[in-house]
C-alpha cells in the first residue's frame, strides 16, 4: 500500500488535499497589498516572517466560485521557486490519500494542477502548476463524471 500524507484544506467550498512535503507552513496574514495588472486570482501580497508572499486564491485559480474578496480563512506556503501562498476557506488538518486505490491523473491532470483523485473522491492537487502562473485547463474537463464524486 502506497499511502501519502496530506494537509486537507476547502476552497470554493470543496475539499481537496495538497501533499504534506510541499506545505512549509500555515499563517492567518492580517495586511494585504493588492497588486495592480496581476491576474484575478492573485489576492496580492502580504509579508510572512520578514518576506514578501504572493497569495493566490486556490479556488479562484481552479476556476470555482472564490470566497468573499480581501479575506482568507488560511494562507498555505508551499514550496514553489517564488515565496507564493494558496488561499483556501479552511484548513480540515492532516489525513492519508491511498494512492493505489485512487486515480493518477497522470500530465492530463497537472494541467488542470491535479495531481490525483482518491477513493472518496478528494482531489489532490499539484501545486507547482497552481502557482506559476501558466494557464490551467478546468478541473470539471479533465475529471469528467468524476468530478460529480468529488462533489
Amino acid at each position: 500500500m502506497s499511502v501519502l500524507r496530506v494537509l486537507n484544506v476547502v476552497a470554493g467550498g470543496r475539499e481537496f488535499a495538497l501533499e504534506i512535503g510541499v506545505v512549509q507552513g500555515i499563517e492567518r496574514p492580517r495586511r494585504w497589498a493588492r497588486l495592480p495588472l496581476a491576474p484575478t486570482y492573485v489576492l496580492g501580497v502580504c509579508e510572512i516572517g520578514g518576506t514578501v508572499v504572493a497569495v493566490v486564491d486556490l479556488a479562484a485559480r481552479l476556476g470555482l466560485r472564490a470566497g468573499p474578496e480581501n479575506h482568507t480563512g488560511a494562507v498555505v506556503l508551499v514550496d514553489s521557486a517564488e515565496a507564493v501562498g494558496l488561499s483556501v476557506e479552511s484548513i480540515e488538518g492532516v489525513g492519508e490519500i491511498d494512492l493505489e486505490a485512487g486515480v493518477d491523473l497522470g500530465p492530463t491532470g497537472r494541467t488542470a494542477g491535479a495531481r490525483g483523485l482518491g477513493s472518496g473522491g478528494r482531489i489532490l492537487l499539484e501545486s507547482e502548476p497552481l502557482v506559476d502562473g501558466r494557464p490551467l485547463t478546468s478541473l470539471r474537463e479533465i475529471l469528467g463524471d468524476a468530478w460529480k464524486v468529488a462533489e
